[in-house]
């Protein structure tokens, strides 16, 4: 859980600070190298995301936990997780995901695709 919440924070201030700084990066990667690192992150967040949703008592299996991250990492089903009474913890916990893939999608990839460089 530790590692959910450090790496989504680092991942959100990461590249939300590099799409609003202005004037010259001091990564020196070009457009190109800065999506890739974002869709890595991307892969990434499904990963550790799926590894702490083990954690929860509402998941049975490893798979669920693969589900859950998958339905949560795309966006497309994050009710999936809340399920019939789900405890406030697992509530918390699967925003930190989408807060972190929201802070990729909608800030990194749509800035670093509108660059020229």
């Amino acid at each position: 859980m530790i590692r959910l919440v450090s790496r989504s924070y680092e991942i959100a201030y990461a590249f939300g600070r590099d799409v609003f700084q202005t004037g010259k990066s001091s990564t020196g990667l070009n457009k190109h190298q800065r999506v890739r690192l974002a869709l890595l992150s991307y892969l990434e967040i499904y990963a550790y995301s799926a590894a702490a949703y083990t954690a929860l008592p509402t998941l049975k299996t490893a798979a669920d936990a693969v589900t859950l991250s998958l339905n949560v990492g795309t966006l497309t089903n994050v009710g999936y997780a809340f399920g019939c009474n789900p405890a406030p913890f697992v509530v918390n916990i699967v925003f930190f995901q989408v807060i972190t893939t929201l802070s990729l999608v909608v800030l990194s990839l749509a800035a670093y695709l509108g660059r020229k460089k």
